[in-house]
């Protein structure tokens, strides 16, 4: 797991993830491109990489942020 997760984190700076990165978030094209282009980088999540970005999308895995005191209001 260490490998794989050590992996992931440097393929986060690999040219190809590097340049798909800034466009993620202008249509779901992109984002899926730049997420699918981070998976390439690593061997292992290869061929489960469609179930990790249905994981990625899914909002029953997204954990929020805690708020920030002075800065979020619940009303």
């Amino acid at each position: 797991m260490a490998r794989l997760l050590g992996g992931m984190e440097a393929g986060l700076s690999g040219p190809l993830v590097t340049a798909a990165r800034p466009a993620r978030d202008i249509s779901p094209e992109a984002h899926r491109y730049a997420f699918a282009t981070w998976y390439a980088s690593v061997p292992e999540p290869v061929p489960v990489a469609g179930r990790l970005y249905e994981q990625v999308r899914s909002p029953d895995h997204w954990v929020p942020y805690a708020p920030t005191p002075g800065r979020c209001s619940t009303g």
